[in-house]
């Protein structure tokens, strides 16, 4: 039966031909049989009799479906990239997809895609709206003009949503009490419609797909290595192996080249490669190739100051008696650790790396004069570390703690803790210790009230683990922020255990939930 043969294009179709003179009325088509009888007379009158316009089939006018609302392509620093849309609740390419080359997975802000397209924002702030508490929802009513006027003050598009969501929440009630009220991380782990986040399709070079979802983190953990090293294995024009001192001329903080269609940026960088030797590489971000730098500068300033290098391996001061104490890291391995740790503070500390021949020879000048210094002060701080820890590790044994310490124990004084720990740390290693030796003093008094902090301490701590692990997962180094929230962590241990040592700044479990937030 052919009830519907085409769309036309044709605004105004030609009416239905009157019925036979002779006949009030035409016959009712009740059955095929009659309906085909009439589409045979009446479609010789008129064939395109059962076409219906564009316009029959349109609800509306659809002036808002426009490419300013719905783009084809979404903008990076890096280029265009596809974007494709599909309406179909359940189906798994529901809402917007976002193509993406391997090569800039990294790049990519987990805050800028939560904002979509213009065309399906105001759809999933009103449904984030809904998943707030009623007391709180009040205040957005009517929803439809509230988010009208948030969306008038230009958030800021590369950051999340939530946190500015809820400043606008506050301005509206005339209250930043409010602030306190709304729940952050559970406003975030509420789960909306899957059309409301993009759906992401991962391609290599040759237009493959290698991954899709819509959880970009979980994404970068799978391919993030991989797109790293396949961003470098492309740009082989900028790299060079072998190095050995400063001959590669002035390194500009980032290069421009072109990839296929796409104009990439790079971030050039010395890097201490697996065998020892030195490397120049391009990385995929800045923060990894500030990292890899400074290790990699190091590495080059080393060969310049072997002399004093090797007078630094023979061991600081008072490292043997140390070296016993903290017996259960290896002592070459120990040892290791130490020297990396004196070049890194004298050779670098908080100076710019250099990036030119000129600067890295003045580099090397300031760090013959401060390696003596530097030197002295490890070994103080060593010798200090090494008898708080021997005073905590002889109290250990039977005590209910025991187990907890020594979990502490392997955080604070494993293999690596050298280099792990900031130069401003090393100071606190030592009052870190005793007041861990404080608590197992106190314990006994209220058994109920050292768990219920360490409760409070242990939240925190899963939260800094989960993101570490997670951008370790990516390849990706951790942030100065998030490296600084493991020691506040710690001088919260000196807080709530053994307040009497006291604290270099104002700490307590509200104060760092709120540094989290900003973290």
């Amino acid at each position: 039966m052919q009830l519907l043969q085409n769309v036309s294009d044709d605004p105004k179709p030609k009416k239905q031909p009157a019925p036979p003179k002779g006949r009030l009325k035409p016959l009712p088509l009740a059955d095929i049989r009659t309906f085909q009888a009439w589409l045979k007379t009446a479609e010789r009158d008129n064939p395109r009799l059962l076409f219906l316009s564009r316009d029959d089939l349109m609800q509306h006018a659809a002036a808002h479906i426009t490419e300013e609302q719905f783009p084809k392509h979404w903008q990076t620093a890096d280029g265009k990239f596809k974007l494709s849309y599909r309406f179909e609740p359940h189906h798994p390419l529901d809402g917007v997809t976002l193509t993406l080359p391997l090569t800039v997975l990294n790049r990519i802000s987990p805050a800028a895609l939560e904002w979509l397209v213009p065309g399906m924002i105001r759809e999933k702030i009103q449904l984030q709206i809904r998943a707030l508490p009623k007391q709180i929802r009040r205040i957005c009513v009517p929803v439809p003009e509230f988010i009208t006027q948030f969306l008038s003050q230009n958030p800021d598009r590369n950051a999340p949503i939530l946190p500015q969501l809820a400043q606008a929440i506050a301005k509206t009630a005339g209250d930043i009490r409010i602030l306190e009220q709304i729940n952050q991380d559970e406003w975030a782990a509420f789960k909306l419609p899957e059309h409301c986040y993009f759906n992401l399709r991962i391609i290599d070079d040759g237009g493959q797909e290698l991954a899709m979802g819509r959880d970009l983190i979980q994404i970068q953990q799978q391919l993030g290595k991989a797109a790293a090293t396949t961003f470098r294995d492309n740009t082989q024009e900028f790299e060079r192996d072998n190095v050995t001192t400063w001959d590669i001329g002035t390194l500009p903080e980032s290069i421009k080249f072109a990839r296929g269609k796409q104009q990439l940026t790079g971030y050039l960088g010395l890097q201490k490669e697996k065998d020892g030797r030195i490397a120049l590489r391009l990385f995929d971000t800045p923060a990894a190739a500030e990292q890899a730098h400074r290790l990699g500068v190091i590495e080059l300033m080393k060969l310049q100051l072997k002399e004093q290098v090797k007078d630094l391996n023979k061991g600081i001061q008072g490292f043997t008696q140390a070296a016993m104490l903290l017996k259960h890291i290896n002592a070459d391995t120990l040892r290791d650790d130490l020297t990396q740790a004196v070049c890194d503070r004298a050779f670098i500390g908080e100076d710019e790396l250099p990036r030119n021949e000129k600067t890295f020879k003045e580099q090397i000048k300031r760090a013959r004069s401060r390696l003596p210094a530097v030197k002295e002060a490890l070994s103080r701080y060593l010798q200090e570390t090494a008898a708080a820890y021997a005073e905590l590790n002889g109290k250990l044994g039977k005590h209910p703690l025991t187990h907890l310490m020594r979990q502490r124990l392997q955080t604070l004084l494993v293999a690596g803790f050298a280099t792990r720990t900031p130069w401003a740390q090393w100071p606190r290693l030592p009052i870190y210790l005793k007041a861990m030796t404080l608590r197992l003093e106190k314990y006994s008094g209220n058994p109920a009230r050292d768990a219920a902090r360490e409760a409070d301490i242990q939240e925190l701590e899963q939260m800094w683990q989960e993101k570490t692990d997670s951008l370790v997962k990516q390849g990706l180094p951790v942030s100065d922020d998030l490296a600084a929230f493991k020691w506040m962590i710690e001088e919260l241990r000196v807080s709530l255990f053994a307040q009497e040592l006291k604290t270099p700044y104002p700490v307590s479990v509200k104060r760092l939930m709120k540094e989290w937030e900003g973290i």
